[in-house]
């Protein structure tokens, strides 16, 4: 529900919940008292906690869709024995339907919010079956009464499929099994019959193709009106025809689907039939969709039945590829149709390629629990001498691979389109760029092979740091420093949604001071400056007599730059799609030049390699706007940590006082 309603409305809609549920609720009664000022048993619009559960009552629409995305959402509503809203209850959801799927939909997840309610989805994404299932809900020993749930949706739609048949003369009947969303619904078991003794079906049992197809062949041997029913997955599709005293069918081929090969004569034998006796002397006319027919141009030719009634042509092609051939008796009005495939077998070249040809390593144990990202399909298509698919040519396939990957299969056989396609899984770690092959070859000519290449590279192996040479002024006392991290795999393409950590250190520092340089027009540090070590060399933050060098009772110079967005000297970040990630490091301005920082980014967990950190040194720069004006003293033209007297030999282990060069040093110094 979008918005509140009124305490008054509220109760209409809960007891008019309760009196479509109490049918099946062992308890009784309804509301009682004034429903605008809570009289009888209590405010009914506020969630109470201490009373004992009277009902648990489940409502919304019974249908849920079949299909992986979709979900039926529901509300569970909780009132105590004297039907207030009970807020803070958990709830359980059950079912027997194993298939069943529950989540959460609320901000209070399966505890009841103020009005009392769990708002539920329930989902079925693996199992596209309609069918009638029921749930419950239990909450503090009250259990809801079974609500129906109908997962529907699941249908058939036809592909091929004609009305009318002819006696004896077998049919075909393609049809595609969809969910509610219009997914495929590959490899489910399907059932056909057909309507009576007279009608035979072919196959009576197999399952729908990858594509969620399904085809069955039937035939009447009796004049009338037939039906072939097709079952699977809770859905059924009855196909009705009608079957007249004419009949004509294909005996020569005899069955639809023949392989022919190319630039062969192939006959093609029809039998015109009224009841069980041959028709002579009928005009039969012939056409086809690939190839031509007794030499004519276009494919179509009419012949007449002999006194078997049997009529003849010669079909031929040169080119490979499917043919549909149909044969109509011009008299009678009835016609049949068959197919086949053109095929060659002269083998000359063979390819293959990957698809994926980048997969990640596998992280389960065995290979047939891989998930889709760490499998690839292997596909050798194999051509004759024109480039055409030869169809039934069996290919092995042989297989490099030093990361542990397997391939599913060493042998398949090429399909009308002259692919064999096996499946390669990936190993449990990566493999290089192109660092597996996979040879593919015919087993009756091992000379006739090729090659593809295949990367494993699940995790992010390398990473780079990148920045320009512009520095930005945040404000009066802050620069920050631009920075890219770029994540690749092993093959140079970009990883995305991977976190990268951050840090930054401070590492060395500086004490002196700047002069201003006729030859550079800038301000520059003298070169009495001394560099001294970070005093945190552990980088764990705490003082004693050992780390400070300094004796200034503090270690020097402390964590002076933080990493941006965050405030701090470490940071998480993650890729966009361009596997780029974009952050800043910001640090005072007057402790520009007089600190130099270790930036280390390090990709988040696993990583295939050894190139899954980057560091970077470098003193923080100083913006040039701010020292090339000889009339303006830049930000820390003293280093922070003071100028020491010029001429010490270590200035780094005591500090003696600093002198003001600007008087004492100036006529030496500048």
């Amino acid at each position: 529900m979008s918005t509140w309603i009124t305490r008054a409305a509220a109760l209409l809609f809960v007891a008019a919940m309760l009196a479509l549920a109490g049918c099946n609720s062992s308890s009784t009664g309804g509301f009682t008292g004034d429903p605008d000022n809570g009289d009888g048993n209590g405010d009914n619009g506020d969630g109470v906690t201490g009373a004992d559960i009277g009902r648990v009552v489940v409502t919304g629409s019974n249908t849920l869709p079949t299909g992986n995305d979709t979900r039926l959402q529901l509300e569970v509503l909780v009132l105590d024995d004297a039907n207030r809203v009970k807020e803070g209850v958990e709830v359980f959801p059950q079912t027997d339907d194993r298939d069943l799927f529950f989540e959460a939909a609320g901000t209070s997840g399966w505890q009841t919010d103020e009005s009392g309610r769990v708002r539920l989805y329930v989902r079925t994404p693996a199992n596209p079956e309609n069918r009638t299932s029921s749930l419950t809900v239990r909450a503090d020993g009250e259990t809801s009464p079974p609500f129906p749930v109908q997962v529907t949706g699941t249908a058939w739609s036809p592909i091929q499929a004609t009305s009318t048949a002819t006696i004896n003369a077998f049919e075909t009947l393609q049809l595609a099994l969809r969910d509610s969303t219009g997914g495929t619904l590959g490899q489910r078991p399907v059932n056909a019959e057909g309507s009576g003794d007279a009608v035979i079906v072919d196959p009576t049992e197999g399952e729908t193709d990858l594509s969620g197809t399904f085809s069955v062949d039937y035939q009447a041997n009796d004049v009338g009106d037939f039906h072939v029913l097709v079952s699977s997955s809770g859905a059924q599709y009855q196909h009705s025809f009608s079957v007249d005293q004419f009949g004509i069918e294909f005996i020569e081929p005899d069955e639809s689907g023949g392989l022919w090969p190319v630039g062969t004569d192939i006959d093609v034998t029809v039998q015109l039939m009224e009841g069980n006796t041959p028709m002579e002397g009928e005009e039969i006319r012939f056409n086809a969709s690939r190839g031509s027919l007794d030499g004519s141009d276009p494919p179509q030719v009419t012949t007449t039945t002999d006194d078997d009634g049997k009529a003849t042509v010669i079909i031929r092609s040169d080119d490979v590829g499917p043919t549909r051939i149909t044969a109509k008796a011009l008299d009678v009005g009835v016609e049949t149709s068959t197919t086949a495939q053109f095929v060659t077998d002269a083998a000359e070249f063979i390819d293959l390629q990957a698809v994926p040809a980048i997969v990640r390593p596998r992280d389960t144990e065995n290979a047939s629990d891989a998930g889709d990202d760490s499998v690839s399909r292997i596909v050798a298509k194999v051509t004759d001498d024109a480039g055409q698919p030869v169809q039934g040519a069996e290919v092995g396939f042989n297989l490099s691979d030093t990361s542990g990957g397997e391939l599913r299969s060493n042998t398949a056989t090429t399909d009308l389109f002259g692919r064999a396609v096996v499946e390669y899984v990936a190993g449990r770690v990566g493999s290089g760029d192109q660092g597996i092959t996979v040879t593919g070859f015919l087993t009756e000519d091992t000379d006739l092979s090729n090659q593809v290449k295949l990367t494993a590279s699940a995790q992010a192996l390398y990473i780079t740091l990148g920045t320009g040479n512009e520095i930005l002024d945040i404000n009066e006392t802050t620069y920050a420093k631009p920075y890219t991290a770029v994540i690749t795999d092993a093959s140079g393409q970009p990883v995305a949604n991977t976190e990268v950590s951050l840090s930054v250190w401070s590492t060395d520092y500086r004490r002196g001071f700047l002069v201003w340089s006729d030859d550079a027009q800038r301000w520059v540090i003298h070169d009495s400056a001394v560099q001294c070590a970070s005093e945190d060399q552990t980088r764990g933050g705490n003082i004693n007599l050992e780390n400070d060098v300094s004796e200034t009772g503090t270690l020097l110079p402390g964590n002076v730059a933080t990493l941006a967005p965050a405030d701090g000297t470490e940071l998480s970040i993650t890729t966009d799609e361009s596997g780029f990630a974009d952050f800043e490091v910001r640090y005072p301005k007057d402790h520009a030049q007089w600190v130099r920082v270790e930036l280390r980014a390090t990709v988040g967990g696993e990583v295939a390699g050894t190139e899954g950190e980057r560091l970077r040194s470098f003193w923080l720069p100083v913006a040039d706007d701010d020292v090339n004006e000889l009339d303006t003293l830049p930000p820390g033209y003293n280093s922070p940590f003071g100028t020491g007297r010029p001429g010490e030999a270590d200035r780094c282990t005591a500090f003696p006082e600093d002198y003001d060069w600007q008087e004492s040093f100036r006529d030496e110094f500048l």
